[in-house]
């Protein structure tokens, strides 16, 4: 079953919401079971994962 191209953009911007709310409380956690500067790292390393798969 195909999406017409609104449902589709519509969808994606709902889950562009979701991960963007998300990613303030899943900061707030990791702060306080570790250290920044290993947050920094983390969040470094998957994005140099994620921008070379693309």
């Amino acid at each position: 079953m195909s999406l017409s191209r609104r449902n589709r953009a519509f969808i994606e911007a709902a889950l562009a919401t979701i991960f963007w709310g998300a990613s303030f409380v899943a900061m707030k956690i990791a702060v306080n079971e570790t250290s920044p500067s290993m947050i920094v790292w983390f969040r470094s390393l998957a994005g140099f994962g994620v921008l070379s798969l693309c």
